[in-house]
């Protein structure tokens, strides 16, 4: 019998406990197909922590893995909206040799408000999509993120 493979999810929820923070897996799968969906297109995790509310990214450090997610993470407006309420981060999941064997380490990034370009607006057609499955949310809040967005535009 094989070992069973552990993910790079599975692997940063046990970082998250092994720190004192509280994680819940936000990452959902599309039911039959093997198609994914992060939480605003680029979290896998939230967390609980001392310091507040943070969002992971979780993946293997192979194969350029890490630059592709900061690629996705920095075209997408939700996360940089995330950025302005909440930590965001990439961790990346590979072994490493520690001087006698290998072992499985994280690389971590924290991606920030002031790394995202400038211009992401929200179009109507993503405020209604936003206001449709969030409706708790209420058009003063999705509002006031573009106007954040408009406001740093100048």
């Amino acid at each position: 019998m094989g070992k069973t493979k552990v993910t790079p999810t599975r692997r940063s929820l046990l970082e998250c406990r092994k720190r004192g923070w509280v994680p819940h897996v936000v990452e959902q799968t599309i039911p039959h197909t093997f198609i994914k969906r992060d939480l605003f297109g680029c979290i896998d995790i939230v967390a609980l922590t001392p310091d507040g509310i943070v969002g992971i990214q979780a993946t293997s450090d192979n194969g350029g893995n890490h630059a592709a997610r900061r690629h996705k993470i920095l075209a997408n407006a939700d996360a940089k909206r995330w950025t302005g309420h909440a930590k965001l981060f990439i961790w990346s999941w590979a072994k490493r040799s520690n001087g006698k064997r290998k072992a499985w380490a994280v690389r971590e990034e924290e991606i920030k408000w002031s790394q995202f370009p400038w211009g992401i607006e929200l179009s109507p057609e993503r405020r209604a999509e936003l206001l449709a499955k969030w409706p708790s949310l209420g058009k003063a809040t999705v509002d006031m993120f573009a106007d954040t967005v408009r406001r740093e535009q100048g």
